[in-house]
């Protein structure tokens, strides 16, 4: 964005909306930790601090409204925020979504995934965690995920699956 500050950059057409309000990390400028907010209208949002200079849409994937989706059960004290952690499968790739924090304890890990949600080898993959990167880390022999972040209390205030991604083992 050239000019202006509004963090509200499009719309998307009705048969590319998700079926609810879809909360990521994104690459901003200079390297920034940014999010994408994709509301279940169509509304896209890009804030941080370098968002308006640049935002990256790689690598940005969801099911679009009408996918099934399955509750993961949370574990070790995690319990969701806004939207329960879940998943959907669709074509062989697994998409996670949902919101989730720990309110006292000490990180371990907050899901098993079943085995059709597993991934065939060990995934690292970016995700949102209050306001920095975040990391899950996904094991495919036992399916448990755990969350990481630079500092504990990001990933533990706020931790986002919403964009992630990865092909089933199946």
């Amino acid at each position: 964005q050239s000019t202006g500050s509004q963090m509200e950059f499009a719309v998307l057409p009705k048969a590319a909306r998700p079926a609810h309000n879809i909360l990521m990390s994104v690459y901003t400028f200079d390297g920034a930790v940014g999010a994408l907010l994709i509301f279940s209208n169509g509304d896209l949002y890009a804030f941080s601090a370098g968002a308006t200079q640049y935002t990256s849409l790689a690598s940005v994937a969801y099911p679009v409204a009408g996918t099934t989706w399955h509750r993961l059960t949370l574990l070790n004290g995690w319990r969701p925020v806004q939207f329960p952690p879940s998943y959907a499968i669709v074509g062989g790739v697994v998409y996670l979504d949902g919101e989730m924090d720990l309110p006292a304890g000490t990180p371990e890990y907050f899901a098993a995934l079943p085995k059709a949600a597993r991934p065939a080898n060990e995934q690292l993959i970016t995700s949102y965690a209050d306001e920095n990167f975040g990391e899950l880390d996904i094991l495919p022999a036992n399916g448990w995920v755990f969350t990481e972040s630079p500092t504990t209390a990001a990933a533990t205030n706020l931790t986002s699956l919403g964009g992630i991604s990865y092909p089933a083992k199946s």
